[in-house]
């Protein structure tokens, strides 16, 4: 009986892991996710956006409204997002959370 229950809280232990991966999967794999990137230019509008290591992504036109009054300062992190295959990774800036979807169009 004293072995019976170390099994049986192991077991509740795994079926919980299960059911927490099962319906809270991660929200991003490691290699999905990119931070430590900051804004250091952006167009008027914010239609296009330069990160601290020369890479330029477009936005989304639907999404442009937000990135218009983001700063250069704005720490960034970058997320691939397949539910939108023209703008196929998501910017999310880390002092107000909002997410846009860019594009990668190049390196100045």
């Amino acid at each position: 009986m004293k072995h019976s229950q170390p099994r049986w809280r192991l077991q509740i232990l795994r079926n919980v892991a299960l059911l927490v991966l099962l319906f809270c999967p991660p929200a991003f794999a490691s290699d999905e996710l990119d931070y430590n990137h900051w804004i250091s230019d952006k167009s008027e509008h914010g239609a296009l956006i330069v990160l601290e290591d020369g890479t330029v992504w477009a936005v989304d036109p639907v999404d442009r409204v937000k990135t218009s009054i983001w700063l250069t300062v704005d720490h960034v992190a970058l997320v691939k997002s397949p539910s939108t295959p023209k703008y196929p990774v998501l910017m999310i800036d880390e002092r107000d959370e909002k997410r846009v979807h860019v594009k990668y169009i190049g390196e100045i």
